[in-house]
């Protein structure tokens, strides 16, 4: 493989309860955000400040203390501007409406009618009726109606978290920690009033409130907009309603160097505009991307939006922009990771418009990553709503996911614009599939180039284009050869079979010819189930993807995996296989799952399973051309791991894992590592900051154990519990005590995990050894050792583990041991110095010669582990089946003790056999332990 071997391109192959993997799909999909804030309201212990009539609300706002709750009256106006004080601590403090009651339940969208049961902030200027200190932190505002005055003409904002201008250049400048909840935002029927919210701050969230009456005839009005905060961001469950942009991050230049707002969660909103507001306001799109990263949009409404600007009518936009303003040149600006799942688009002059670089030619990041998926695009263009009436308008983009949508449009099914801002003037990665929408006249197209093949050939590179279904509404629609093989073609939407396309129900009635159709052997176009599903709130739809490394529980790899250590890999590590049957499973709890890969010139081919049912074959192989089957260009078959990704059953978040205390006085804490802890089988070493002493060892495998010597008359096992946590059982001097479900919905650092009292104040030993077992809710049977706690002291080790201080331990890369026959290296943190050996080519040896009295042979054991001869001095000690159920690193697999001081040659071959149960006949070699030298 040589000097490539470090320069491969990564990717991700996904797949999901409801879409196999493509073995040809060619676009790497987007991350998710990396946090979803938990926008719950918090409990409280400090003191209620109550703020009647006539009061004075900012009196109250600058005396209030962390933890306290401020009471404002109900129906009662309270003269803005409102400050947010900067203040020491991170308790909230909420400030809130007298009138819980007469408002929904926490979870439930606000409207105009619950006016009468908030208190009203009004500002009589053209300032934000309530703006942040640089810094503030820790509010939460629930049931307020903020609002400008009838009387002003000009607004440049009715809230005003963080700052645009020069008061913020730095994170520190940040406001943070913010939330509004069920606030009824707003402007008035006339005047120029610019802006909701702006949301330049970090950790905000806006739920469950109606944010209304933005708009302007001289300049772009948006009901939210962030430009110089860094997120996270949480915007679930509002009405938002603005002339040009309903909500849109970027547009200005950011103040703090490098800033790009990510991490956003945009989920089951509904954008709109009136239709009474046509001709009067700038109107542009419903939601734009001008500067953002790691965006979830799922489940929203999005209708209404016609031609009123300078744009083509598209309700999405995504338009990476340096727009050289505030005195910055901010050319890092991107637009990337954009997961845009399960809305319904309609009543818009066009769908999705799509840059991949600014027009200026003055920002260096490429538009990537974007997945549109399970959507529905109801009547796009038209005379009702003008515009291109296009589904996609693109140029130049990379990695652009296009699948399962359901489209309904008077033009282009896509049109590619000629602007030359990258050296190939294509977008580079595209995948359609699944797909149903009108041709129209010319379907896929783009400027200078006829429809489908011919556009598709100049306009993108590395195109998946398959299971897509195209509706002939015009005459001389092209042929169907113009087009991939597979794509369908029917004369009328009749024949498409919905089940009443009138009333604008878009299922597929049970005798479509769109049924199993689509790519993935699925129906063609969009599940109308789960969009409803999203846009409900269900709990599925809610929750956040999780990433699990490979080298993480509850991924276990068995058979023959190599490691792989490169920053381009997920937290820098990978794990790769070329030998038949070996397998990587990972159990998980949830409604899609990602495999996540790397793919390469040296790539081979993988069978997928999911529950046990077959999911096909995928070919990682990447380079020229495209392959369907084993690739004939492929070097070599690897097989690569780099993590999992999935989407929990539950949205609501976890709880931010929570030390123990630490041992009360009488107490002496041994760590994990102390000398008198001693284990036996395969562990895994993990270093964060909430196990005691910044480390932990966990493992899953079978009749693992650690051993914990100790003199006292009480003991405790700490370690950690969380959703992948298993069953231990725990004995104390030889006699069972406990069997210990360490299983927790919530992540648990340092708990007490099995406590005894009443010991003799004598020596005695506590061992815990794993079953490999779990509770059925459970994800995996880890189980963790984090230190030990005693009354008395902790003893050295008794009796020597294999690795202890009586033996020498040689590793398999030892001069001392010599190879015959084919080995491969495997290099994981499980082996003995982190690699051993592996073969399963019959006559196959290791051999080792050593001085002393006693030798042992370390190994791995595993379902694909195989039955080797050993021989001692030329003698046939017999067969050794390392054959396990489950995996078991650093194993004794043969020992042998009482030799004649001097020196023996042992000898371990490989037989190619293996017992019934063996999925395989490999055989490890992880080192040698001698004693007695």
């Amino acid at each position: 493989m040589g000097g490539n071997f470090v320069c491969r391109l990564l990717t991700v192959l996904c797949v999901t309860t409801w879409l196999r993997a493509s073995a040809a799909e060619a676009a790497a999909l987007p991350l998710p955000p990396q946090v979803f804030l938990d926008s719950r309201q918090p409990v409280l212990s400090g003191q209620v400040i109550t703020v009647a009539a006539g009061g004075d609300l900012q009196a109250a706002i600058d005396a209030a203390l962390p933890g306290d709750t401020i009471v404002v009256q109900a129906g009662a106006t309270f003269r803005g501007p409102i400050t947010l004080r900067t203040k020491q601590g991170d308790d909230w403090i909420v400030i809130r409406t007298s009138d819980l009651a007469g408002l929904p339940a926490e979870g439930t969208r606000v409207s105009p009618s619950n006016r009468a049961a908030m208190a009203r902030i009004a500002t009589l200027t053209s300032s934000a009726a309530i703006g942040t200190e640089a810094g503030a932190h820790h509010y939460r505002l629930v049931g307020l109606e903020v609002a400008v005055d009838d009387s002003v003409s000009l607004s440049y904002g009715v809230v005003a978290l963080g700052d645009i201008g020069p008061g913020q250049t730095t994170l520190a400048d940040v406001p943070h920690d913010l939330v509004i909840d069920r606030c009824y935002v707003h402007g008035h029927p006339g005047g120029n009033l610019k802006r909701g919210i702006a949301l330049d701050s970090a950790r905000t969230a806006i739920v469950d409130s109606y944010i209304a009456d933005l708009h302007s005839d001289v300049q772009d009005a948006q009901a939210i907009a962030g430009v110089n905060g860094p997120g996270p961001f949480k915007v679930v469950n509002n009405y938002l309603e603005a002339a040009a942009e309903n909500i849109m991050f970027g547009g200005s230049n950011p103040r703090i160097p490098g800033l790009i707002p990510s991490d956003i969660e945009f989920r089951r909103n509904h954008c709109s505009k009136p239709t009474s507001w046509r001709g009067l306001y700038v109107v542009k799109n419903l939601f734009e991307l001008k500067n953002g990263q790691r965006v979830l949009v799922d489940g929203n409404l999005f209708e209404n939006n016609w031609v009123g600007a300078d744009q083509d009518g598209s309700a999405i936009v995504l338009t990476p922009r340096n727009s050289y303003d505030n005195g910055v040149d901010a050319r890092w600006s991107a637009v990337q990771d954009v997961t845009f799942t399960n809305n319904v688009v309609r009543h818009s002059g066009g769908g999705l418009s799509l840059l991949g670089l600014d027009t200026s030619g003055g920002q260096d990041v490429q538009t990537q990553r974007i997945l549109v998926r399970n959507n529905l695009w109801d009547d796009l263009g038209g005379a009702t709503w003008t515009g291109g009436g296009r589904f996609l308008t693109l140029a130049e983009g990379r990695d652009l996911t296009v699948d399962h949508n359901t489209v309904l449009q008077t033009s282009s099914v896509s049109h590619s614009w000629d602007l030359p801002l990258t050296p190939t003037a294509a977008t580079e990665g595209f995948v359609f599939t699944s797909n149903l929408a009108a041709h129209n006249a010319s379907g896929v197209t783009g400027d200078g180039t006829g429809p489908g093949n011919g556009t598709l050939a100049v306009y993108f590179t590395d195109v998946t284009f398959a299971g897509n279904a195209f509706v002939r509404t015009v005459a001389n629609v092209p042929p169907a050869y113009m087009y991939p093989a597979g794509t369908w073609f029917g004369d009328s939407w009749d024949e498409v079979g919905f089940v009443n396309r009138l009333a604008g129900d878009y299922h597929l009635a049970a005798t479509s010819p769109l049924r199993g159709l689509g790519a993935d052997g699925r129906d063609v176009g969009a599940d109308m189930d789960a969009i409803a599903i999203a846009r409900a709130g269900a709990v599925a739809a809610a929750a956040p993807p999780v990433r699990v490394e490979q080298d993480q529980p509850p991924v276990s790899l068995s058979g023959g995996w190599l490691s792989n250590a490169m920053v381009r890999h997920s937290a820098g590590t990978a794990a790769l296989a070329m030998g038949a049957g070996v397998r990587a499973t990972f159990p998980f709890t949830g409604t899609s799952v990602a495999w996540i890969g790397y793919r390469d010139a040296w790539s081979g081919i993988a069978r997928v399973w999911l529950d046990g049912v077959d999911q096909g074959l995928v070919d990682t192989y990447s380079g020229s051309g495209e392959c369907a089957t084993k690739s004939a260009a492929a070097a070599a078959p690897w097989v690569w791991v780099d993590g999992f990704e999935f989407t929990p059953t539950s949205a609501s978040p976890s709880p931010s894992p929570s030390p123990s205390p630490s041992p009360v006085s009488g107490w002496t804490r041994a760590e994990e590592a102390d000398p008198s802890v001693s284990y036996e089988g395969g562990w895994l070493e993990n270093a964060i900051s909430l196990h005691s002493g910044g480390r932990a060892v966990l493992s899953m495998g079978e009749g693992v154990r650690a051993v914990f010597h100790f003199v006292g008359t009480a003991v405790r096992w700490i370690g950690w519990r969380d959703a992948w946590s298993g069953i231990a059982r725990v004995s104390i001097d030889g006699t069972e005590r406990a069997v210990i479900d360490t299983y927790s919905n919530g992540d648990r650092a340092q708990a007490v995990l099995f406590e005894t009292e009443g010991l003799s104040d004598t020596p005695h030993t506590l061992q815990v050894e794993i079953t490999g077992t779990k509770n059925a809710a459970a994800l995996a049977s880890s189980v963790w050792v984090d230190a030990f706690d005693v009354i008395g002291y902790a003893a050295p080790a008794s009796a020597p583990s294999p690795t202890s201080v009586s033996l020498r331990r040689v590793e398999q890369t030892d001069p001392a041991v010599a190879y015959s026959g084919g080995w491969l290296s495997n290099a994981i943190s499980l082996h003995s110095a982190g690699s051993a050996a592996l073969s399963m080519g019959a006559g196959t040896r290791a051999s080792f010669t050593f001085n002393g009295t006693s030798v042992r042979w370390i190994g791995w054991r595993d379902a694909w582990s195989g039955i080797a001869r050993v021989s001692l001095d030329g003698v046939d000690r017999g067969l050794v089946d390392t054959y396990s159920n489950g995996d078991r690193a650093q194993s004794v697999l043969f020992a042998a003790d009482g030799l004649a001081a001097g020196p023996h040659a042992l000898q371990v071959e490989v037989t190619g056999t293996k017992n019934p149960a063996a999925a395989a006949p490999w055989v490890w070699v992880d080192a040698f332990d001698v004693g007695g030298e």
